[in-house]
């Protein structure tokens, strides 16, 4: 038999993209939070900005004044760079110019084509803008949204004891990209290989305050 608890959202331990991805896929992944949230690899969204704006006010004019190297290690070549400044010519907004760029750049970096997607959290200020692999689908995204956004949870895990009480599990600690608790104990059941029936899954129902009292002296 399994005994599970959802930890309190409110101390519950939520994963950062780096610890919850492998390091090659956390890598690739590159996030703009904009005023309200973090980045995500923004040393490269920086300098891929800040590149964007130096080849459209000409402060870069050639292929020697840029400095720049792929995932691979290699140099931009001629080529790259030409692809790059014909983007900065284009008759478009600046906001569409920078995404434009930036796809290009991170294409290049990486060596793979890239594309731009909107996550959203659970309010409406909640939102960035994330910059993946053309092949990554929507159930990635929804994957980066989830763990960016805080939007699992965590779970303490025992197995045989019963416990006297839910927070005495604690045997181990999981997290499961999952906000539903049918999809979180089916889950649970795959990796322990037992039944649905053989889990018993604890959620916060309420909150109980407990007054403590002095003597008025």
């Amino acid at each position: 038999m399994i005994y599970a608890r959802i930890v309190d959202p409110e101390s519950a331990y939520y994963p950062t993209l780096e610890e919850y991805f492998d390091e090659e896929t956390a890598n690739q992944i590159v996030l703009d939070g904009g005023r309200d949230f973090g980045n995500h690899n923004g040393d490269l969204l920086k300098y891929a900005k800040s590149l964007c704006s130096d080849i459209e006010y000409e402060y870069v004019t050639q292929y020697d004044d840029i400095v720049a190297k792929k995932h691979n290690g290699e140099y931009f070549s001629e080529g790259d760079f030409a692809k790059l400044k014909e983007i900065t010519e284009e008759k478009k907004s600046w906001g569409e110019i920078e995404n434009d760029f930036i796809i290009e750049f991170l294409s290049i970096h990486f060596g793979t084509a890239y594309k731009q997607c909107t996550i959203r959290g659970s309010v409406h200020r909640e939102w960035a803008i994330i910059y993946i692999p053309n092949e990554w689908d929507r159930n990635m995204v929804q994957e980066i949204e989830d763990i960016y956004f805080c939007q699992g949870n965590e779970v303490a895990i025992s197995e045989s004891t019963i416990p006297e009480e839910p927070e005495d599990i604690g045997e181990y600690y999981s997290f499961y990209n999952l906000q539903y608790e049918d999809d979180i104990k089916k889950r649970i059941a795959q990796d322990y290989n037992v039944g649905v029936d053989e889990v018993t899954l604890y959620r916060v129902k309420t909150y109980v305050r407990t007054p403590v009292y002095e003597i008025v002296q």
